[in-house]
């Protein structure tokens, strides 16, 4: 073998391992969310899923990019956007089947109903709400046998753009209750404006909807399925809890 040779596969050589140890370059994953403190926003230096979601892919090399708009936009988005990877936090639910490859959990959501303290609701079954005045906000999964029932007329409801629209109605008394996370709004009776001091007037009725579990729902092709096997990859070699308390202490939880 020559020496000309032999250096050119010694250069080779070289060039190869310097390929194989030199860092890779981060993917940005692109997310629609929606102001849904204290699990997503904007402000105050991000919520406890927004947290969540950015260790994970941190965890696996990866940046994220959050959006965030109101939710009907969101939710289309990764229908329709071939830019936007995925939207969080959501609920599952079989309509969203069609369009989403989810993630594993990455919170929960306890779900139930506002009301006012001087008419508490006591109620079992869904049917006990057949006659009273909800509120729930447009384009929101609830759970599965409350939308059902909403969808056949068995239960009638109010629909709001946002959840403090749904409160501010409750202290008009033009709502008796509406379907609402109770840690959301715990939020919003302590940092919005027009509800700060409504604790003494609203309370969360004792008896939940539902505890749901929060996911990221990825577009449904074969990127979205590698991106949410991604994140769950994430998930695992992080402390989902610890960081989503971490946000939520810094948001003076």
């Amino acid at each position: 073998m020559s020496k000309g040779l032999l250096r050119m596969i010694i250069a080779c050589l070289l060039l190869l391992a310097a390929g194989a140890n030199a860092p890779l370059q981060a993917r940005t994953i692109h997310l629609t969310s929606t102001e849904w403190p204290p699990y997503s926003t904007a402000s105050d230096g991000h919520g406890a899923s927004d947290a969540v979601v950015r260790a994970a892919f941190a965890a696996m090399g990866d940046e994220v990019d959050i959006r965030y708009m109101p939710w009907q936009r969101a939710i289309l988005g990764v229908k329709q956007d071939p830019s936007v990877d995925g939207v969080f936090p959501t609920y599952a639910s079989k309509e969203r089947n069609n369009f989403c490859h989810w993630s594993q959990p990455i919170g929960k959501s306890p779900v139930g109903l506002a009301e006012r303290r001087d008419s508490p609701l006591s109620w079992q079954s869904l049917d006990d709400l057949k006659d009273v005045r909800l509120g729930v906000v447009q384009g929101f999964v609830n759970t599965a046998e409350f939308d059902a029932k909403l969808n056949n007329g068995e239960l009638s409801a109010e629909k709001a753009t946002d959840n403090a629209a749904n409160l501010r109605m409750l202290l008009a008394h033009r709502l008796q209750a509406a379907v609402i996370d109770r840690n959301v709004m715990h939020y919003l009776m302590s940092s919005d404006p027009s509800l700060r001091g409504s604790g003494d007037q609203l309370q969360f009725n004792a008896h939940l909807l539902k505890s749901k579990a929060l996911f990221v729902c990825f577009r449904k092709d074969d990127a979205g399925l590698a991106l949410a096997r991604t994140l769950d990859e994430g998930l695992r070699r992080i402390a989902p809890e610890s960081v989503a308390s971490r946000a939520l202490e810094n948001l003076g939880w």
